[in-house]
């Protein structure tokens, strides 16, 4: 066995230089009847970074794609979709950068979080918007039809953010530090995907004329 120590050698930096890769080219050019294993903890930590990465490369554009299949089946209308996916991008790019200002980084134990949020934060954007359509009428203006969605769906959309968050926020006791970040974040991210589905989505409302025909949605 050969062991190899590096001094002064982050697993960040040897990720980032390459090291890894140059170990195993420098082992694969070895030819001879011995058969050489590379292993170790760096390596490990290093295959899981890719692997980690190639699955959120890969889960969350199907997660935001089904998301608006999803939007585009229930309304049938530009608004429907584009409010609420742009609640829960902005949501999901303000708790990123959150983790980066406190020094966090995604990983195998918090690696579900963008998936988490984009599916839990677009519910709360859906039924702002579901109650929208429901309160139309032609005597109705916009402003009264805003209104009068936000005084049916704050008080059950806070009571369901706020059990979430509670139901998160107890991750943090967990002695796994990958998990109690998974916790906290999930808690500011659900967050702020409720603060933007009452105060972004109502403010853009306004601001569009009554659509000429009342949509069906699906309430759950």
């Amino acid at each position: 066995a050969i062991n190899i120590f590096f001094e002064n050698l982050g697993d960040d930096e040897f990720f980032r230089r390459g090291t890894d890769d140059t170990i195993q080219t420098l082992v694969a050019k070895e030819t001879g009847p011995e058969q050489l294993y590379y292993t170790g903890l760096p390596h490990f930590k290093v295959y899981s970074t890719r692997a980690m990465w190639s699955d959120l490369t890969f889960f969350v554009p199907c997660t935001l794609l089904l998301i608006v299949v999803m939007l585009c089946l229930s309304f049938r209308s530009l608004r429907g979709v584009l409010l609420p996916v742009l609640t829960v991008v902005v949501s999901l790019t303000w708790t990123l950068g959150i983790m980066v200002l406190m020094g966090s980084s995604l990983s195998l134990g918090n690696m579900a979080l963008p998936p988490l949020i984009l599916v839990l934060g677009t519910a709360y954007s859906l039924h702002i918007v579901s109650g929208y359509y429901e309160e139309i009428r032609p005597e109705r203006s916009v402003s009264d039809v805003v209104l009068a969605t936000l005084r049916a769906t704050n008080a059950p959309l806070f009571i369901a953010a706020f059990t979430t968050v509670l139901g998160f926020l107890s991750l943090i006791v967990n002695q796994i530090a990958s998990i109690r970040e998974l916790g906290l974040y999930a808690s500011v991210g659900i967050s702020a995907a409720f603060v933007l589905s009452v105060v972004f989505v109502p403010a853009w409302l306004i601001l569009l004329p009554l659509p000429t025909r009342r949509v069906e949605t699906f309430s759950s």
